[in-house]
């Protein structure tokens, strides 16, 4: 699938690492396989226009140094949510593997390399980049010999004088906890008895509701007007 895509963007030449034994096949004519390849030196040459990665935090940091756009197939671990970063950025055009086909890489290829957006969205980033007073190995030697001359007392982390406890905030969220506590406890036990309360309410409504209503039957003749009548 790789080499078909790569085969379709002749006279586009590519280069690819391939750590696994080479194709028995012919391979393209603007294709070039390799076991290694000097990445860094090969990103760094004016004349790169694309690179595809699986955007290791490395490869990308290097790619964007350079300037190069970066066609992303992330596979694992930090690797989608960098792509994502250089995609909202504009600097790269992620593809998934459940996607990727011969035509889906060819297409996203050709679309990088006739759109100058990419390019020089990344070619502004790398000039921020490399606009520093001072390289990093200059900048590294300056330190090590400021430190040797002034001493390294401030420049010690004070977090190395905090116990464990307090490096993890523990005391400051067993505060919180306690205070959620305090909070929420006695609103749990007023809801608690509310709720008992209307049950039992409730319960007793419903008993005299159900009670049966006594009949009022006519005066027989047992009864003592019954009896007055008769007498008279």
């Amino acid at each position: 699938t790789l080499f078909e895509a790569f085969a379709s963007v002749s006279p586009t030449r590519v280069l690819v690492k391939f750590s696994h034994p080479p194709p028995t096949s012919p391979l393209p004519q603007n294709l070039r396989v390799q076991h290694w390849l000097p990445q860094q030196d090969i990103l760094g040459h004016p004349k790169v226009k694309l690179f595809v990665t699986h955007c290791g935090k490395n490869s990308a940091g290097e790619g964007v140094y350079h300037g190069v756009p970066m066609l992303g197939l992330p596979i694992s671990m930090d690797h989608p949510r960098t792509c994502a970063r250089l995609q909202r950025r504009g600097e790269a055009v992620v593809l998934q593997w459940e996607e990727l086909t011969s035509d889906t890489l060819a297409s996203a290829i050709k679309h990088m390399l006739s759109d100058e957006r990419y390019n020089e969205r990344v070619k502004g980033v790398s000039a921020r980049l490399k606009a520093q007073r001072d390289s990093g190995l200059e900048r590294a030697v300056w330190w090590i010999e400021y430190t040797m001359k002034h001493g390294d007392t401030y420049l010690r982390y004070s977090g190395a004088d905090l116990s464990l406890a307090q490096y993890l905030l523990l005391d400051v969220l067993c505060i919180l906890l306690l205070g959620t506590l305090v909070i929420c406890l006695p609103a749990y036990l007023l809801l608690r008895a509310l709720y008992r309360r209307c049950q039992a309410f409730h319960a007793r409504n419903n008993k005299v509701e159900d009670m049966p209503t006594p009949s009022v039957l006519p005066p027989g003749p047992s009864s003592p007007h019954a009896s007055k009548t008769k007498a008279e």
